[in-house]
């Protein structure tokens, strides 16, 4: 197994090696003295570090952020895919609703129509029964009367036949008191009919 850590910790105690191997008893340097063996080091240290950290931790930083960026690009766009599904659902289910609402009105409108021909057909069946009720009232009203007369008239002929028979003190045989009493009621009615007229 390789030891990749080995050089990494070797590069990071450079610096430490030349204040180890210095004397001990040379003057410290102060804040802006440059050593120019400690600048290189430092930089090496860091270039290797770049290096380090760019295959090791930035690389699968930068995968992890592109993956993550490719999943929630396809995540809006799936989203952005569904809207518009649900969208033209939408609109599809507001066209059906106005086209029912429309049937819907239509039926009403025939409902209605429908509705006032069969009252104008019943109103009309009506009038229709009430004027033959009336004509057939009329007709048998008519008959009684015309019946009634009849009656009366027999009655009063036959009445007035017994009379006079009791007066004249004579009687008349059936066929003369049936002549009798066709000739009173035809004379009745003659001026009768002269009166209507």
């Amino acid at each position: 197994m390789r030891r990749w850590w080995l050089p990494i910790l070797l590069v990071l105690l450079m610096p430490a090696l030349p204040a180890l191997a210095g004397e001990a008893g040379a003057a410290k340097p102060g804040l802006m003295d440059v050593d120019p063996a400690s600048a290189i080091v430092a930089i090496a240290v860091f270039v290797v570090l770049l290096v380090v950290l760019g295959k090791f931790a930035w690389g699968p930083i930068l995968k992890g952020l592109k993956e993550r960026e490719d999943t929630i690009r396809k995540a809006v766009d799936d989203a952005k895919a569904a809207s518009d599904r649900a969208q033209a659902v939408v609109q599809e289910y507001e066209a059906r609703m106005a086209h029912a609402a429309e049937e819907a009105k239509a039926i009403l409108e025939e409902a209605k129509r429908d509705a006032q021909a069969l009252k104008a057909q019943i109103e009309a069946s009506a009038r229709s029964e009430a004027e033959a009720a009336k004509q057939r009232a009329v007709k048998e009203i008519d008959q009684a009367r015309l019946a009634a007369w009849d009656t009366l008239v027999r009655d009063a002929a036959q009445l007035a036949t017994e009379a006079a028979s009791r007066i004249v003190h004579k009687s008349l045989d059936a066929a003369g008191h049936e002549r009798l009493v066709a000739d009173v009621v035809g004379q009745v009615q003659a001026s009768r009919a002269g009166k209507g007229s």
